[in-house]
């Protein structure tokens, strides 16, 4: 009797098995390397947005010290309320404000004009005692120091004011400032009263794994403290460009700022294989990230990293 084969059981050859391996190798390797590629990309996604959010914390604190310039600090000082020391990479402001101490915002306002002072106006954060620095309402000029004491009612009480010279000031502008101005152990003005806010470029050891190497950290300064607080890291370079009421400058005194333009060039996110950053140009012998504004000088091996410039263009408001 005769077998009768299937030809529906026939299995796959060997011919036919490798190219099946071969095809589904080559998918696999597709897979994987859009994988990889996404992967590296999120990761960069996710190391930008934590850069920005950093970055609008200091943007924010940079743009507010910019505004400040000169506040509350009397025409007659002699010391610049901007100045610019390319050399250092420092940027010095004075200023009786500083942004991030609450006992120096505010301003209390005040008339002698009966023979007694008593207060006009004042807006002052929370109740307690203030050390005040006061100017003429009309010159702008100093008139010495004080203290108030705000009431928790909202009263105001005037605790020490300074000497009136026959009633020549009728009305005084005061400004909080610190205690250790008030004492005189961080007084930042040569004749008046003033605090102090220095913006310093450091090499340091202690940056961020993801920082190329050859950048440092931006510090904000406040008065005589030793280091100060950073602003941005990895910041490869930064400029500021101060112009006065009669042209640009590097050092500015009291009634002259006209605007003050802050340019910091940082790295953005991590270091990528296979990134090549291009936008540059040639300068002073060697490469500044492209604008034509200032000269920003990016780092040894800068190529791997993508760079980024922040700029704020600020007109202060008491300059």
């Amino acid at each position: 009797m005769p077998v009768i084969s299937s030809t529906g059981s026939r299995g796959f050859s060997l011919v036919e098995l490798l190219l099946a391996v071969a095809i589904l190798s080559t998918a696999l390797s597709v897979i994987y390397i859009t994988y990889t590629k996404l992967l590296e990309r999120g990761k960069a996604g996710a190391t930008s947005v934590e850069s920005q959010l950093e970055g609008l914390i200091g943007v924010e604190i940079v743009r507010l010290d910019l505004e400040h310039i000169g506040y509350g600090v009397a025409l007659d000082e002699v010391s610049p309320v901007a100045q610019w020391d390319s050399p250092t990479k420092t940027f010095t402001i004075r200023s009786n404000l500083i942004n991030t101490r609450q006992e120096t915002v505010g301003w209390v306002f005040i008339d002698c004009s009966s023979g007694n002072c008593n207060p006009l106006s004042y807006s002052l954060p929370s109740s307690g005692r203030y050390y005040i620095f006061f100017v003429d309402s009309f010159y702008n000029n100093s008139v010495g120091l004080g203290q108030v004491y705000l009431e928790r009612d909202g009263s105001l009480a005037l605790t020490e004011i300074p000497p009136i010279d026959g009633l020549v000031y009728k009305q005084l502008v005061g400004f909080p400032i610190p205690d250790t101005v008030y004492k005189g152990s961080s007084n930042n003005c040569e004749n008046t009263f003033c605090s102090r806010i220095r913006y310093k470029l450091r090499d340091t050891s202690t940056l961020p794994l993801k920082c190329n190497p050859n950048t440092g950290v931006l510090y904000r300064i406040v008065n005589n403290a030793v280091v100060g607080d950073p602003i941005f890291n990895c910041v490869a370079d930064f400029q500021v460009k101060i112009t006065a009421t009669d042209g640009e400058a590097i050092s500015v005194r009291k009634g002259s700022v006209k605007k003050v333009e802050f340019f910091i060039l940082l790295q953005e996110g991590e270091r990528r294989r296979g990134f090549t950053f291009s936008n540059t140009r040639e300068c002073g012998g060697g490469v500044c990230f492209n604008t034509p504004e200032v000269d920003l000088h990016l780092p040894p091996d800068y190529q791997n990293y993508n760079w980024k410039v922040i700029k704020l263009s600020v007109k202060p408001k008491n300059s």
